[in-house]
């Protein structure tokens, strides 16, 4: 999901991924692409919850 804040600059995303790996693979592949690189300055923040 992905949604805007009240505050135009701050985006609200949550994803969920099979596991620590999948997580770790999604990053590396955001973080080698366009948008991973256009947007690597911006401040993100991670709340990462895990079911047990």
């Amino acid at each position: 999901m992905v949604a805007q804040t009240d505050d135009t600059l701050v985006w609200w995303v949550e994803e969920l991924f099979a596991d620590d790996d999948a997580f770790d693979r999604h990053q590396r592949r955001v973080s080698q692409s366009l948008w991973g690189r256009v947007t690597a300055g911006i401040e993100r923040q991670y709340s990462i919850t895990k079911d047990v």
